[in-house]
Order: C-alpha cells, then sequence, then structure tokens
C-alpha cells in the first residue's frame, strides 16, 4: 500500500530507508539508529535544539555496536562503532549540450568535522553515496561478528 506521504521523501530518504530494511533483514541483532537532525526547524524548535546540546553535522546512520579482532589469547577492539554520512549522486543533463553529469552530494565542513573527530576517538565514520557502498561497509564491519554477551542472558 502506498503512503500518501512517500512522495515528500527525497533521494537520500529512500537511500536511508533501503539501507535500514537492509540491516534489519541481515543484522536483526544490531543496535543502530538515526539521529534526527536536518531539516527546516520552527523558532522554538531551533531554540529547544539549541538548549538540548543538538550538534550540527552528525551522521544520518549511528551502530552502537564495537568492532572486535577475536583472537584465542585475547580480543582486541578494532573500531568504538560505526558512523555513516549518506549523501546521494544526482545526475543532471545539460539543456544546451545534452550531456549527462553525475554530482556528488557534497558533506557540509561540519559533517567532516564530525566524522574526522569521531575517526580521532576509534569510530569508523564514512561517508557512502550508494546502496551497494553503504553495504559493502557494513558487511565489511559486521565481517565475523556476533552479538556482544548479555549478561541478563546468562
Amino acid at each position: 500500500m502506498i503512503n500518501p506521504f512517500d512522495k515528500y521523501l527525497s533521494a537520500e530518504d529512500r537511500l536511508h530507508i533501503a539501507i535500514c530494511e537492509y540491516v534489519e533483514l541481515q543484522y536483526p541483532k544490531a543496535l543502530f539508529y538515526h539521529c534526527p537532525n536536518e531539516g527546516n526547524k520552527k523558532p522554538f524548535e531551533r531554540y529547544k535544539c539549541v538548549k538540548l546540546r543538538t550538534i550540527s553535522g552528525v551522521p544520518d546512520l549511528i551502530f552502537a555496536e564495537a568492532k572486535w579482532n577475536k583472537n584465542d589469547d585475547f580480543d582486541e577492539l578494532i573500531y568504538n562503532g560505526l558512523y555513516i554520512e549518506l549523501k546521494v549522486i544526482k545526475t543532471t543533463i545539460s539543456p544546451k549540450k545534452g550531456s549527462v553529469r553525475e554530482v556528488k552530494g557534497v558533506v557540509s565542513d561540519n559533517q567532516q568535522a564530525f566524522l574526522d573527530k569521531l575517526t580521532e576517538r576509534g569510530y569508523l565514520a564514512v561517508v557512502c553515496y550508494t546502496f551497494n557502498e553503504a553495504k559493502a561497509v557494513i558487511d565489511k564491519y559486521f565481517e565475523d561478528w556476533e552479538k556482544p554477551l548479555n549478561l541478563k542472558e546468562i
């Protein structure tokens, strides 16, 4: 059934949704979420975001799962978690020449600064432009992944 709001979803929104659906099917125990940090806000919402310390540049998808290298002797932490900033590639056609050109979405200065800070702190923080690119990053990150031990299950 088609939702009447679907027509308002951007190409980046659709990419985001497809990636989330993939992760939910492929890695159902993975803990990940989206930080709703984008969009035009009314004056009160902007005021509230400032008071609640909303930060500009936070990536779209946050995976709260550490990446470990499991050894017989000890486990080595590789990354504290995974952050993915999503951008899309837009295809434009020149009206005069009729030539086709692909333009990658632009990572803002705030977004790049946040990605750099995450990397400095031991997170894998990347920008992905396509579903296949994001899928490859996620699959590599969760390679040989096991859900961490839940002490409540013991």
